[in-house]
């Protein structure tokens, strides 16, 4: 019983002992907690996956990204230019990590302008994990992490959650050229403009030809003019089938939601008719020969003729007369 009760408490001392100078699962020592506050867990291994992106960076500063442990979202591209590593995600996030390791101290410090959920500080056959992730708000830098038992670095892994970025809302015009009547019609050509006058662009239709501008801003003016209308009217068709007409101030519109408006741009060719013309009466063109009226002007031109002949006949019965 004696010997059991020495072997009982050296198990104990021993317990404690690694307790204090070799973290465990549990909690680390408190003498391993960060500047920020964080106490470590001892974690066995040596990479361990948290399905997030991450990079791991050496004492001399040389790094490497895992491919195995990444998450969907992957370090794709990372450039280090002293101890800075901007890293770019393959979701167009673009994180800067300057990560600094005192060799005598053996301790990091970091700051990162992506929020950093865990940093794993790797020596012997494990590594102390600091848990950033249940922090409000995530912590941005931290300093003095060490490795278990203050021993040199292996290596420092850290985990990133990398945020998607915030979606754009867009919407889109969508104008298509119409003619009536018969014929071959020439193209139509179109300015876009915002209210402020900034064109967004410019373009040309013809008939039954469509286009669509993509990435109109929200809650933004716009206004459609057809740049030249001479001899056509022009009304504008909406969604709604409503019609109205195009003026030279063009439509004004605005998208508030993403969406895409449709537009029908209709040219109607103006036809302009004679001055008041009848069938009894048509237009007298002095320029062009052999027209005569059909008004009491008639007698002026018959009568000159008649007193003509007569005149002629006369002489002709004057003179036959004398002879005799």
């Amino acid at each position: 019983m004696k010997k059991l009760s020495i072997v009982t408490i050296l198990v104990l001392i021993l317990s404690l002992m690694q307790n204090v100078f070799f973290p465990t699962n549990a909690k680390a020592a408190v003498n391993y907690q960060s500047a920020k506050g964080i106490v470590p867990t001892y974690v066995e291994g040596n990479d361990p996956n948290y399905g997030l992106p991450w990079i791991k960076i050496n004492p001399d500063g040389s790094y490497e990204v895992p491919d195995k442990f990444s998450s969907e979202i992957k370090i794709v591209k990372v450039i280090r230019e002293g101890n800075v590593y901007n890293i770019t995600f393959d979701n167009g996030n673009i994180a800067g990590l300057t990560c600094t390791y005192d060799q005598n101290t053996k301790l990091v410090a970091w700051s990162s302008t992506l929020p950093v959920h865990y940093v794993f500080m790797k020596a012997g056959p494990g590594g102390l994990l600091y848990d950033y992730s249940k922090s409000n708000p995530l912590i941005l830098d931290d300093s003095r992490l060490g490795t278990p038992e203050k021993k040199d670095l292996s290596h420092v892994n850290f985990y990133f959650k990398v945020p998607n970025p915030p979606v754009e809302q867009f919407g889109s015009l969508k104008v298509k050229k119409i003619f009536e009547g018969e014929g071959t019609y020439p193209k139509a050509y179109f300015t876009l403009k915002d209210k402020n006058g900034a064109i967004i662009k410019k373009f040309e239709l013809v008939n039954n030809q469509e286009i669509t501008i993509n990435e109109l801003d929200l809650n933004r003016e716009y206004v459609l003019y057809e740049d030249e209308m001479n001899g056509y009217e022009v009304s504008i068709i909406d969604s709604s089938s409503k019609e109205e007409k195009l003026t030279a101030e063009g439509y004004t519109f605005k998208l508030t939601k993403p969406e895409v408006i449709s537009l029908v741009v209709k040219n109607k060719k103006i036809i302009i008719p004679p001055d008041n013309p009848t069938e009894d009466q048509p237009v007298i063109n002095p320029e062009v020969p052999g027209q005569l009226p059909k008004t009491g002007s008639l007698w002026g031109t018959v009568l000159p003729i008649l007193g003509m002949i007569l005149f002629v006949g006369g002489v002709i019965v004057f003179i036959s007369a004398k002879r005799k």
